[in-house]
C-alpha cells in the first residue's frame, strides 16, 4: 500500500537547521542510491549479452563503492540515534559483523578508494598483471550503436584488483556475481534499518505517517 511521511511547513522550519536532522536526510539520500544500484544489478539477468554484462559489471562496481561509503557513514549517524531501536538492532550490528568488515577492509575498501570514485593508476597496473586470457578483447558491442558499446577488458581489470584473484574467465564472472549478491544483501539491510529510522524519528519529528 502506498505511503508517505509528512513534515508540516511549520515543523520543517525548525528542522532545517537541526543537525540530527541533516544526518536523517543523507540517511535517506544514501538509501535512494543503494536501491538504484542494487535493482539495476539485479536486472541485468537474461540472455548473457555485452550490454548486460557491462550493467551487471559496473552495478557490482558502485554499489560496491556506495555501500563502503554507507558503512562508513553509520558512526556519524550513530552520534545523533545510536539510542533509537532501528540503530541498534538493525545498523549498528552491521559495524559488528565480520563478514560485513571482511568486505569493507578487502573489495570495498578497493573499489571505493581506487576504481570508481577515483581513477587510479595501480588498478590497471595490479589488476591487468594478473589477467591471462586466450582472448584479449578491447572493445566490443551488440551493435555499433554507442549506447550498445563496452569495454570488457577495463572491468575485467577492476574485478581483478578488486578481488585479488588469478582465476580467470568465466570463472570470474562467477565470483563477482557472488560477491555482489553478498554486497546487494549488506545494502538491502543498511536500506531497511535506514527505512525502521525513518518511521521511529516520526513521532519526534512532529511529522505524520499516511498510508494513501
Amino acid at each position: 500500500m502506498p505511503f508517505r511521511i509528512v513534515c508540516p511547513p511549520e515543523r520543517f522550519n525548525h528542522l532545517r537547521n537541526d543537525p540530527a536532522f541533516h544526518r536523517l536526510m543523507i540517511a535517506g539520500k544514501i538509501a535512494n542510491a543503494l536501491r538504484f544500484s542494487i535493482v539495476a544489478a539485479k536486472a541485468a539477468t537474461g540472455p548473457v549479452t555485452y550490454t548486460s554484462t557491462r550493467t551487471r559489471a559496473a552495478s557490482f562496481h558502485y554499489v560496491s563503492a556506495l555501500l563502503q561509503e554507507a558503512l562508513r557513514f553509520l558512526p556519524r549517524l550513530g552520534q545523533y540515534y545510536s539510542g533509537s531501536r532501528a540503530f541498534r538492532e538493525e545498523l549498528a550490528p552491521l559495524l559488528r559483523d565480520g563478514t560485513v568488515a571482511s568486505l569493507q577492509n578487502g573489495p570495498l575498501d578497493r573499489l571505493r578508494d581506487h576504481a570508481v570514485f577515483h581513477n587510479d593508476d595501480v588498478v590497471m597496473a595490479h589488476g591487468l598483471q594478473s589477467v591471462a586470457l586466450d582472448e584479449y578483447v578491447l572493445v566490443a558491442g551488440d551493435t555499433p550503436l554507442a549506447g550498445d558499446v563496452y569495454f570488457p577488458l577495463s572491468d575485467i581489470a577492476i574485478v581483478h584488483h578488486a578481488l585479488s584473484t588469478d582465476v580467470q574467465g568465466y570463472q570470474l564472472l562467477g565470483e563477482m556475481s557472488v560477491l555482489l549478491d553478498q554486497v546487494a544483501d549488506v545494502g538491502t539491510k543498511v536500506c531497511k534499518g535506514i527505512d525502521s529510522l525513518f518511521r521511529e524519528a516520526v513521532s519526534e519529528l512532529g511529522c505524520s505517517y499516511i498510508e494513501e
